[in-house]
């Protein structure tokens, strides 16, 4: 199957499973609870012929300029909720900037990696110290509660699902689970941070072309897996049942250098193919495939990477750039309710960063660091107010948006 020309557009891909190493903060560890075993959880053998396909639904749209009107920055912080999670680029300090606060303090020092739950902003990260057959995750919760889990080997953050708990994948070289017929096996645990319980899984893959985690997408129940360059006739993605190892949805699309995204409920996937947007509901042939271009007027050029849900599933954040150059980059914002793409009129995002962008918890604002990474954009994705939080010298490399305070 030949490639399109505009496939040849994308061009980054983004490795969002990263092994933890030396990830301890300087502060004081909090109640420890030890890990009640582990649960093999079994599952089916085989993965089966892959016979059945979705047709394609184009859908009208409208691009419409909303350019951002920036409100005085002496003026009253205007988050809509919780608390924004930012990390300075030098000092690898993790700060929090509260809501209707003017100034951040220190939530952690010399942090490495984290992450932080889009369901109720529980955060996440690990030790898991090579040199030691002691490893731990830790976790901090949206009451102040410090938990410190005993894991069973070193492990590295897959994920997060709808009930809480955390998928945490086994480290291993990129092609040694392959077995005879080209098919492969991930592995991974679910972790109960309150519990500290943990179940192993595996499931059978297909023969891909490439066994990056980028191109595998697990839904937040834990019941289907999105993964791209299958093999297989007739179809380069797929949607798989994980309690089946059967497949509910195929398509013949090639999906390069960008990784399917799952809305919160679990309820559809959005990914990238062939220059163009495409979104499948989780039931796969029962569902619609809705479809539409940017590559029109003045739009022409612009080609478009890593299209994110907003917690409430209305909105879709869309990094593009335009004439084929990843340095010039854009935010847009797609509203599925009204098939409105928004274009801000604003150059604001680190390139190349997808810790650079941050949904607020109500889903009508966004945060993103400038692309000097001196400060912080909070918009309103509706009114295009926008305002500059966090001025630093220093260097801000991430942001997180959690629907907590301090207690």
């Amino acid at each position: 199957m030949q490639i399109p020309n505009k496939q040849l557009k994308i061009l980054s891909l983004f490795c969002l499973a990263v092994i933890l190493v030396g990830c301890q903060p300087a502060a004081q560890s909090g109640p420890q609870t030890e890990a009640v075993g582990v649960t093999n959880v079994a599952t089916a053998t085989s993965w089966p012929v892959l016979t059945h396909t979705i047709n394609t639904t184009p859908v009208d749209f409208q691009i419409v300029k909303k350019c951002v009107t920036y409100l005085p920055s002496s003026s009253a912080n205007f988050m809509s909720t919780g608390s924004l999670l930012f990390e300075y680029h030098v000092s690898r300090n993790l700060m929090i900037l509260e809501h209707a606060s003017r100034e951040p303090a220190s939530l952690f020092d010399e942090i490495g990696f984290f992450q932080f739950s889009p369901y109720d902003g529980t955060m996440f990260w690990s030790n898991n110290n090579y040199d030691t057959s002691e490893f731990y995750a830790e976790f901090l919760t949206p009451e102040g509660e410090r938990l410190s889990i005993a894991l069973p080997r070193s492990l590295y953050f897959y994920g997060w699902l709808a009930d809480g708990r955390i998928r945490l994948g086994v480290p291993k070289a990129r092609r040694d689970n392959e077995k005879e017929d080209g098919s492969t096996v991930d592995e991974y645990y679910l972790l109960t941070p309150q519990t500290g319980e943990l179940t192993y899984h595996s499931v059978n893959f297909p023969k891909r072309l490439s066994y990056y985690h980028d191109y595998v997408a697990y839904d937040p129940n834990n019941e289907l897996v999105f993964m791209n360059n299958l093999v297989t006739a007739p179809g380069n993605a797929g949607i798989m049942s994980l309690g089946t190892e059967q497949f509910v949805w195929l398509t013949d699309h090639i999906i390069m250098g960008n990784r399917p995204e799952w809305k919160l409920d679990g309820s559809q996937a959005v990914y990238v193919a062939e220059g163009e947007i495409h979104s499948v509901a989780r039931s796969g042939n029962s569902g619609t495939l809705t479809q539409f271009s940017l590559a029109i007027d003045e739009y022409y050029n612009i080609s478009v990477q890593n299209p994110a849900f907003s917690p409430d599933g209305r909105y879709m954040r869309l990094k593009m750039y335009r004439d084929q150059n990843p340095e010039n980059t854009f935010l847009y914002i797609y509203d599925t309710a009204t098939n409105t793409v928004y274009d801000y009129c604003v150059k604001p995002v680190i390139d190349g960063s997808p810790n650079a962008w941050a949904w607020s918890p109500h889903s009508d604002q966004i945060a993103f660091v400038r692309a000097d990474r001196t400060s912080i954009l909070i918009l309103n994705v509706l009114t295009g107010f926008a305002q500059s939080l966090v001025g630093s010298e220093g260097g801000i490399d991430s942001v997180n948006w959690v629907p907590w305070s301090m207690p």
